[in-house]
């Protein structure tokens, strides 16, 4: 006699699943409740598989079957809710992981930004701004540094203008004439 393959579910197993699916399309939150207890462990082991940390395949994992509760009744094939609910899982994980790499521009590992006080910065205040371009410098990656060759090489007045007030209603002007954000 041939191993089963376990990689299949039974038709018993199936035809539960379709009609856990259509009861939760109708708006039935306990047949939501069965899937989502039947898929959470295995969205959770995909997810940490690929992000590595316990707290944020959590966090994802739970935000996976909420954005699933939101759109159950746009499954058209019941029979096909394990692959929308990985495609909607994958969709989560590459909206982590491009945040991750985003966030992680901005951020170095020895310099704590956050610690330093800046002071408002005017045109009596010469120190100030230099507080600021000094602040920009710690914040941004190295190689943005080395663009420049030396630091603050990049900063002149052009550089910083859209940071000044330039009109009487205390609106931001950028280099290019528009409009920007009001200061009040």
């Amino acid at each position: 006699m041939a191993p089963s393959d376990n990689t299949q579910p039974s038709p018993s197993t199936s035809t539960q699943l379709v009609a856990l699916v259509n009861q939760a399309r109708e708006g039935n939150r306990s047949a939501f409740t069965q899937l989502a207890d039947k898929f959470h462990g295995d969205i959770f082991r995909t997810v940490y598989y690929r992000i590595r940390s316990q707290v944020d395949a959590e966090d994802i994992t739970q935000d996976v079957f909420l954005k699933a509760f939101q759109k159950v009744s746009s499954v058209k094939d019941a029979t096909k809710f394990r692959g929308w609910l990985y495609s909607i899982t994958m969709n989560r994980i590459r909206d982590f992981q491009r945040k991750k790499r985003f966030r992680s521009l901005f951020k170095k590992e020895d310099h704590n930004i956050e610690s330093e006080p800046v002071e408002a910065a005017g045109s009596e205040q010469p120190e100030a701004l230099e507080q600021v371009f000094t602040l920009v410098d710690n914040a941004l990656p190295p190689f943005y540094l080395e663009i420049s060759g030396e630091k603050n090489a990049a900063y002149d007045d052009e550089f910083f203008q859209f940071l000044i007030p330039t009109t009487e209603d205390n609106t931001l002007t950028s280099d290019r004439g528009k409009k920007g954000t009001s200061l009040c």
